[in-house]
């Protein structure tokens, strides 16, 4: 007795490998390493972000923020340093209508941070941040020459990113201190963005013997400020070092330009 088997149509045989790779391919997308994460990052902040210690895929997983420098005329980085305790992501995607939902947790925020991407746009949630000034020392000058103390606070409302953004960010610096000042503190500053006109935010003094005041702008992912910076009348002569470290002085004002 012989077995006769059926031929399988070339259009089965097609529909069988195409399901198999269809299927291989979204097992590999589920595996995605979290270190897939970090190149983005580091590429869209010109390597100046990173992501330290990942574990975890890109949909799950944990790390530490990182923060590097660009080295005077180059377009590469320094070594990365870790700025951050742990945080922790959960990120889901609907192919069903193209948008994506990210969750991150840390000690810093409120509440957890919620950003959103549909029809083209990013989102993110309100929030609190609450960070040590100190961390601002990694950003570079002049930061890392006054090594500030105090509390930093970052608010916003729901934010659109982009073209046309809606929402407001608010940057309160509470009782700065500086350790290349007698004086204590030198002041209370915020910081103002609208996400209308994202390429402009304005700096302006609370209260305190140093003020500060002037607009910063961002253009090609890059940062600059532009001020001016004084001591009140019975302050000068004791934040006098500190100002010559800052700024440029013209009379009894010191211009700002970083």
């Amino acid at each position: 007795m012989s077995l006769l088997l059926k031929p399988i149509s070339y259009q089965k045989r097609f529909l069988s490998w195409f399901l198999m790779i269809v299927l291989l391919v979204v097992l590999i997308i589920h595996q995605l390493p979290a270190r897939w994460v970090n190149r983005i990052v580091a590429d869209q902040t010109f390597c100046q972000v990173h992501l330290k210690d990942i574990s975890g895929t890109i949909w799950q997983g944990s790390a530490s923020l990182g923060i590097a420098q660009l080295v005077p005329g180059s377009t590469t980085c320094s070594r990365s340093k870790t700025i951050t305790e742990r945080f922790n992501w959960d990120l889901k995607c609907s192919l069903s209508d193209w948008s994506c939902f990210l969750r991150v947790e840390h000690l810093a925020f409120e509440k957890p941070l919620i950003i959103s991407w549909a029809d083209g746009r990013w989102k993110l949630a309100n929030n609190i941040l609450k960070i040590s000034a100190h961390l601002l020392e990694n950003l570079g000058s002049p930061w890392n020459t006054i090594k500030p103390v105090g509390q930093l606070t970052a608010s916003w409302s729901d934010l659109e990113l982009g073209q046309g953004g809606l929402g407001s960010l608010r940057i309160v610096m509470h009782e700065m201190s500086s350790p290349m000042s007698p004086v204590v503190p030198l002041g209370s500053y915020e910081i103002m963005m609208n996400m209308a006109m994202l390429d402009q935010w304005d700096l302006k003094t609370l209260m305190g013997p140093l003020v500060l005041a002037g607009q910063g702008k961002i253009h090609n992912r890059q940062l600059s400020f532009v001020g001016q910076a004084f001591a009140l009348n019975q302050n000068t002569e004791s934040l006098a070092s500190l100002l010559s470290l800052i700024g440029v002085q013209q009379g009894d004002i010191y211009r700002l330009q970083f």
